[in-house]
């Protein structure tokens, strides 16, 4: 690929500046896209986290920052992959991960692609919630924790 990813990413800060950039990924959104042979039209925002993460259509991309953001982010791209794999071996209904690899440009950006689930996140959901219901709220949590 060539310099597809235009930014410099050498630090957190860097990171922080540009990590839920549209024209920042756009391109390498794109290059992703292509190689996992799926189409694409409209990238929007999500709720950022740590890492980039955009809505492409009915997909989420979450790009993990490179080892140049000081973040040691392979290891949590392992753990999620894992994580998300051992909720659907216990049937926990969570988004389908349709690919899971990375690509290498001007850095190596690990990834993962699902499929996007219309919901309301949780912070939201626990705002309209009775005390009864945010505690049957935690216990189903525990639950499906300890399984």
């Amino acid at each position: 690929m060539n310099n597809a990813f235009f930014q410099e990413i050498n630090d957190l800060e860097t990171w922080g500046k540009v990590f839920q950039s549209i024209p920042a990924f756009e391109k390498l959104i794109i290059k992703i896209f292509e190689k996992e042979s799926l189409n694409y039209k409209e990238i929007s925002h999500l709720t950022p986290g740590s890492n980039a993460v955009f809505k492409v259509d009915s997909f989420v991309v979450k790009i993990f920052a490179p080892i140049e953001s000081d973040f040691n982010t392979e290891i949590d791209y392992n753990s999620e992959k894992l994580g998300m794999k051992r909720a659907m071996d216990l049937g926990i209904n969570i988004p389908n991960i349709v690919a899971a690899s990375f690509i290498e440009d001007k850095y190596l950006f690990h990834y993962i692609i699902m499929d996007y689930i219309d919901w309301k996140e949780g912070k939201d959901l626990l705002k309209k919630y009775s005390a009864s219901e945010k505690v049957e709220f935690v216990g189903q949590l525990k639950k499906i924790s300890t399984k």
